[in-house]
């Protein structure tokens, strides 16, 4: 007996393009999921902590940690500002970090595993090896910015420490050239925008609002003085005998005392002289 074996049909040509990128996509979402579930589980701990064993107990339920006491917290720099001497720290991980880049030879090998991969494939430098050591150093800094932060402004752990950090470090590294000292000038510089921004908006608001009343009053009292809008005043006998005549008096003096007009003034005469006959 004789086996045949057949050739096996060759892929046609689309299914040879299909499975690379299949392949590759496949990979790209799982990636992204399991960095997404990293990035998940500390901040469901985080939430899990100031809810249930951290909370303060005289915090009226609010999900957040007792004040730190001041052994704990960093010593402000200037009284009223929120610099600290953690900056102390920053100053010193940004030269660790000049000195890391600038003089070793792991430093070397980040570069080119990000800028050649297939040359430092060929080198022989491990590609794996790199990425790890950058997501822990990363994490380690990430965590000592958190700590200067809990410690220093906040002074108490809380579910929302982080008002979107991490997106704005991406600016951060970009305005400083990737440069350690660039970065602390960069985010430096953000900051000082960001809450210049912040404060020229709230006066901008709070002036706002302030020439809105002032307005809406001018014209009911100029509309009041002119008799084009008169007010209709109901009056209904006290509940207690503790609203006497004088009370009454003075109540009604106060609330027309901002629109001093002579219709506006004839009209509230008329309007008290009323209501302190009805009155026992």
């Amino acid at each position: 007996m004789r086996l045949r074996f057949e050739p096996r049909p060759a892929p046609s040509r689309v299914a040879q393009v299909l499975a690379p990128v299949a392949a590759i996509g496949l990979t790209v979402v799982f990636g992204s999921v399991f960095f997404l579930i990293l990035e998940l589980e500390p901040i469901e701990t985080l939430h899990y902590l100031v809810r249930g064993p951290w909370r303060d107990p005289f915090g009226f339920n609010f999900p957040q940690t007792a004040l730190f006491g001041s052994s704990a917290l960093f010593d402000p720099l200037v009284g009223a500002y929120r610099v600290n001497t953690s900056i102390f720290i920053t100053l010193v991980a940004a030269g660790v970090a000049w000195v890391f880049i600038q003089h070793t030879f792991t430093s070397y090998r980040m570069t080119v595993g990000g800028a050649a991969p297939a040359a430092a494939r060929f080198a022989g430098f491990r590609e794996s090896r790199s990425v790890w050591l950058g997501l822990l150093v990363g994490g380690g800094c990430a965590g000592l910015a958190g700590m200067m932060e809990v410690a220093g402004p906040l002074g108490q752990l809380t579910g929302h420490i982080s008002p979107g950090y991490g997106f704005a470090a991406i600016i951060v590294a970009f305005v400083g050239r990737l440069h350690p000292f660039g970065i602390v000038l960069g985010g430096l510089l953000l900051s000082l925008s960001g809450s210049s921004g912040r404060t020229r908006r709230r006066r901008m608001t709070s002036g706002s609002r302030g020439s809105r009343f002032a307005t809406s009053r001018r014209s009911s009292c100029s509309s009041s003085s002119r008799g084009t809008a008169r007010p209709r005043w109901s009056v209904s006998p006290p509940r207690s005998r503790s609203h006497s005549a004088p009370a009454i008096e003075r109540a009604g003096r106060a609330s027309l005392r901002p629109c001093e007009g002579s219709a506006a003034e004839s009209m509230a005469q008329s309007s008290l002289s009323a209501m302190s006959n009805h009155a026992p």
